[in-house]
């Protein structure tokens, strides 16, 4: 029974395994470069979201708080009765 050796067949294969091992390093760093461009947009994006959210929060406590508000005009002609 022949069994396979990896190892012999990287030696007799030195050049492809040398090729391969290139393009994985070289996805490995143009994945980490990537991923180091992006995080900044990404973190700004969220928390500009969540200062948006957090404002629209505080706008809609601060007016279901507030009482309502008078006009003075309407309250200046005083009682029409019908």
């Amino acid at each position: 029974m022949n069994r396979s050796n990896l190892s012999e067949w990287t030696i007799r294969h030195r050049s492809l395994v040398t090729y391969f091992m290139l393009i994985v390093l070289v996805g490995i760093g143009a994945y980490l470069w990537l991923r180091r461009s992006e995080d900044p947009g990404f973190i700004l994006q969220a928390i500009g979201l969540a200062l948006a959210v957090s404002l629209a929060a505080e706008e809609i406590i601060r007016l279901r708080d507030c009482p309502p508000r008078r006009n003075p005009s309407v309250e200046a002609k005083g009682n029409v009765d019908a």
